[in-house]
């Protein structure tokens, strides 16, 4: 029971249509049957006489829990006025059981508008089809609770009991579109939609592989336990559960619309997979937990996989928003959308490139723990001696929070000089597990570099650190982002001379601007602006040797020494280890002043 005289969470979607709430959407929210509203999405509502605050929720909120169970219930006040307040059956029918892609968002919006236009072609109307077309994206929602309506009034889904060792059929009801297993049964079932799965007479089915979604069960197939996994792609929003048949009968459970859940002894494993995986694969994985042990307790694992040492992968990226959220190995040519989806739940996110040269491979993995999130961190370091780590450093801040004790590095694996692969756990509340066939070296030592500035901060800001060598630098990329309140030159990727790659800042591989190449006179400049609401950030970068020096704008750097890059969300402080500008100096952590007009050192080493 939802208690009053609280803050409350309001879910993030129209429980009735389930489309996601946008800014300014009238909404009304259910209290434990109590309603209250109508209010707009994103300015939350408070109840004075019951002392109850409403809130807006986001798909990342750690504070209610992962599913609508530590929510408020809310709808859309266009939806609930279509339909009578939901049964708790369905609310459970319609729960997800994890937030979907946006893709998925976006192709159901499709669906629905395709389907409206396509209902008011048969109403005779002498409506063109562009118009049609119109007019359904403005009753989306609507048509999508019209829909959700009657697939519930037609619902024949129950709960299934089969034999293994006979044939078994499969009846299918389709939602949004989209095909679920109804039921499965050991009789033939003579509808358009049924078919047969397993045909009686073979070698045992020993393994189950189960294809899932966020709403219920897709596909089932019966395997042998030696024998290869089933042949499938990868598709986004598709997750596949092996469950071990110790028995002769399989028992699924319905939630009322479609099959959900399969029940068998023993308890069937709470980790998806991108791609199935057979049992003697599963039994040769470890399992090494990377969240803190205060972190919000996950009962469900979806495991990606992630490929190292491919000679195709060229670089790798880590996505940050107040946890280690994915990882990612980039390869030439590839589909970048997935930043879109990432930024729409994380705005704040920091990501960190890794750029691989030719022949370097990565050879370690190493991982910290702490009382909290900030405390987390990995480092992946290559066959070249290169070490990249990922995570905040540990700040006076960070090191009071754990007890004044530096959460210490731990080697989690050691990867031979072929490709093998991580699995990580996705959620929107970060990744929690790691999975790896890989054994760590009990003897092996980690040397972390100090890096030779360190910004001031205020308040509980803290600061990513990067660094990267000037010396025989061929090339600069650099990544230029906008943001929600402005834009800037986040990062700078570095090609040398020997062909290998450096990058420092944040770098996205979809924001990159044009490469300048280096000449003999080039100084490496960046133009900074000072905002008290964001923090000095870069919005400009040349290479150009005609640039006016003396510019109170331009902060220039001859391209020699060490460049540190300390960064946070929107703004950045340099670190140089060389001879510039402003005198000789050993090495100086430089940020613009609040006007803009000359720069600021905050720390110097005089040669």
């Amino acid at each position: 029971m939802a208690g009053q005289g609280m803050l409350h969470c309001v879910s993030v979607r129209c429980r009735i249509c389930r489309f996601l709430f946008q800014p300014g959407d009238k909404v009304i929210a259910d209290l434990d049957g109590r309603l209250f509203g109508e209010f707009p999405f994103g300015s939350g509502h408070t109840d004075k006489d019951l002392g109850v605050l409403l809130r807006p929720c986001k798909p990342s909120c750690s504070w209610c829990g992962q599913h609508d169970s530590g929510r408020v219930l809310g709808y859309h006040a266009g939806c609930l006025a279509l339909c009578s307040l939901p049964s708790g059956a369905f609310l459970h029918a319609t729960e997800y059981s994890f937030e979907p892609d946006a893709s998925e968002e976006e192709r159901r919006h499709r669906w629905t508008i395709a389907l409206l236009a396509d209902r008011m072609s048969k109403m005779h109307l002498p409506v063109p089809t562009e118009l049609r077309f119109l007019i359904a994206q403005h009753l989306v929602p609507e048509c999508a609770t019209a829909a959700a309506q009657q697939a519930w009034h037609d619902r024949c889904s129950r709960d299934s009991d089969v034999d293994l060792s006979l044939d078994i059929w499969a009846e299918y009801a389709y939602i949004d579109g989209i095909r679920y297993i109804s039921y499965i049964s050991n009789q033939a079932v003579e509808t358009c939609t049924a078919r047969q799965i397993q045909v009686a007479g073979g070698r045992p089915a020993t393994a189950l592989y189960v294809l899932e979604d966020h709403l219920g069960i897709r596909e089932l197939v019966f395997g042998v336990e030696t024998e290869h996994r089933p042949t499938t792609r990868s598709k986004s929003g598709l997750w596949w559960r092996t469950v071990p048949l110790t028995s002769g009968r399989l028992k699924i459970k319905s939630d009322g619309l479609k099959l959900r859940h399969v029940l068998s002894t023993p308890a069937v494993s709470n980790k998806l997979w991108r791609l199935p995986m057979t049992l003697p694969e599963l039994r040769d994985l470890r399992f090494l937990t990377v969240s803190p042990d205060n972190a919000l307790k996950i009962n469900m694992f979806r495991m990606v996989p992630l490929t190292l040492n491919d000679p195709d992968v060229i670089g790798y990226s880590v996505c940050w928003g107040k946890t280690l959220m994915t990882l990612h190995a980039h390869r030439v040519g590839e589909d970048l959308s997935f930043y879109k989806d990432f930024s729409a739940a994380y705005p704040r996110a920091a990501w960190i490139h890794i750029p691989m040269s030719s022949g370097e491979r990565i050879s370690e993995i190493w991982g910290r723990r702490g009382k909290i999130h900030d405390h987390m961190g990995l480092l992946l370091r290559t066959n070249k001696a290169r070490q990249t780590a990922i995570g905040l450093p540990i700040s006076p801040r960070l090191l009071l929070q754990n007890g004044r004790i530096h959460p210490a590095w731990t080697q989690l694996c050691a990867l031979p000089e072929t490709p093998s692969r991580l699995f990580f756990s996705l959620s929107r509340l970060g990744v929690h597990l790691l999975s790896t066939k890989e054994m760590r070296n009990p003897n092996a030592t980690l040397s972390m570099p100090t890096p030779m500035s360190c910004p001031k901060t205020l308040g509980i800001l803290d600061y990513f650190y990067s660094a990267a060598s000037l010396e025989e630098v061929v090339e600069v990329t650099p990544c230029q982002v906008k943001l929600a309140t402005h834009s800037l030159i986040s990062g700078l990727i570095f090609q040398y001379a020997n062909g290998e790659r450096a990058c420092v800042g944040d770098i996205r591989l979809d924001s990159l601007g044009e490469t300048l190449l280096v000449q003999p006179e080039s100084r490496l400049h960046l133009a900074f602006k000072m905002d008290r609401s964001v923090g000095p950030h870069a919005i400009k970068f040349c290479l150009d040797s005609s640039l006016d020096e003396g510019s109170s704008e331009w902060l220039s750097l001859p391209l020699m020494g060490v460049l540190e890059w300390w960064f946070a969300y929107g703004h950045c402080k340099l670190g140089v280890t060389a001879e510039f500008r402003y005198g000789s100096i050993k090495h100086a952590l430089i940020c613009p002043s609040s006007s803009c007009k000359h720069f600021i050192i905050e720390q110097a080493i005089i040669r």
